[in-house]
């Protein structure tokens, strides 16, 4: 199951263990990053597809549904977000 909240890092500081964790116990949610060079570039591109085929009502979800399966990279520490 998916958690309600998650964090997607991507961009350089995605490749950083030590950040991703402490944005995990920051949010106190799970952080997941994609394996793809220039993800946020990824990411964009799918928006403009999606407003390409808006007029077919192609959702945003179909657009993604090849996009690359997101990789848990950090989960919070217990008790952190008391800090």
């Amino acid at each position: 199951a998916v958690p309600r909240t998650r964090i997607l890092a991507t961009g350089g500081a995605s490749h950083n263990e030590k950040i991703l964790q402490v944005l995990s116990d920051v949010f106190n949610a799970p952080v997941y990053t994609i394996d793809t060079t220039n993800s946020a570039c990824l990411g964009s591109a799918y928006r403009a597809i999606h407003g390409l085929v808006a007029e077919m009502n192609v959702s945003l979800a179909d657009v993604v549904k090849l996009a690359p399966e997101p990789r848990l990279a950090a989960t919070p520490t217990t008790g952190a977000e008391e800090v």
